[in-house]
């Protein structure tokens, strides 16, 4: 996974704010120390995310305990003390406290900075997608203003309709292309993301018909048509119950524009990827590429 440019800007951003805290040698207390560390400790932690190692809760907890310990170390280290109050264990509660108010305001300082500067770089223009020869369809990319290279998806036919799909959560921007036995097509994104086992394949499966020019997304047992005049935002109900599924979708460029619900019935998914044979894939600059 990517870092997009508007996500290095970001994490370019946080690192200047490190430089100069640490260009300061005088009066340097615990604010002082919290923007000499947390900056970077902050954009590590985009990397890591962004480099596709999806953390369990638990461990993300770790994680930013381990960078509290490092800052909270680093400040004491660097001889920041208290001279109130004169009992030693309320000046080192009230020290504490100091550390903690500081971790916290100044994290959520960078995590704002970083996309503020992430949205004011970014560039917000669709692939110009291609039908061609090798496949008769095209899928269009446009990036979402996040730090990691994030995706608007929309698949193009060949009349120049156009179906949106799901948003890239990160690390689900190219396609695996399939020919199904039917003659349909499907596209399968999360292939290359790494995950730990416990989570399962988070891969997402689209069945592709051209000559009815329709998207359905696998589901549990089910395929469900996706929604034309939209982007998909989410999606529930119960996956083994094919007579209600829901789809939240939003109008795109934005997953906080307000959105709406629409209710599919899926067919069953039985035996149609059975004999499915990998033909491609496709990259998020829209190219496909032909095994």
């Amino acid at each position: 996974m990517s870092l997009s440019l508007s996500g290095i800007a970001g994490l370019l951003a946080l690192m200047a704010i490190s430089a100069i805290a640490w260009f300061r040698r005088r009066n340097v207390g615990g604010k002082t120390w919290a923007f000499r560390i947390i900056p970077p400790e902050i954009a590590i932690l985009c990397l890591v995310a962004c480099a596709g190692c999806d953390l369990p809760l638990y461990s993300f907890s770790y994680c930013v305990l381990a960078l509290f310990a490092v800052y909270a170390l680093s400040a004491y280290w660097g001889g920041w003390r208290l001279s109130r109050p004169r009992n030693r264990v309320l000046r080192g509660g009230w020290w504490l406290t100091h550390v903690i108010v500081y971790f916290t305001l100044i994290s959520a300082f960078c995590v704002v900075l970083a996309n503020v500067v992430g949205f004011a770089v970014a560039t917000h223009t669709w692939t110009i997608g291609r039908v061609t020869g090798a496949l008769p369809f095209a899928v269009e990319y446009k990036r979402a203003k996040t730090l990691c290279a994030e995706y608007d998806k929309r698949l193009l036919f060949k009349s120049g309709k156009r179906i949106g799909l799901p948003m890239d959560p990160c690390g689900f921007g190219p396609f695996q292309v399939y020919r199904l036995k039917s003659g349909d097509y499907c596209l399968v994104d999360g292939f290359n993301r790494k995950l730990p086992k416990s989570f399962g394949d988070q891969s997402r499966w689209l069945r592709v018909n051209i000559e009815k020019e329709t998207v359905e997304l696998k589901e549990g047992t089910g395929w469900f048509k996706i929604p034309e005049k939209g982007y998909v935002r989410g999606w529930g109900g119960s996956p083994d119950d094919l007579s209600h599924f829901s789809f939240d979708m939003y109008p795109g460029g934005n997953l906080n524009n307000k959105g709406w619900n629409v209710t599919v019935s899926g067919t069953p998914v039985g035996d149609s990827l059975d004999g499915k044979i990998l033909i491609g894939t496709i990259n998020t600059s829209g190219q496909f590429s032909s095994l």
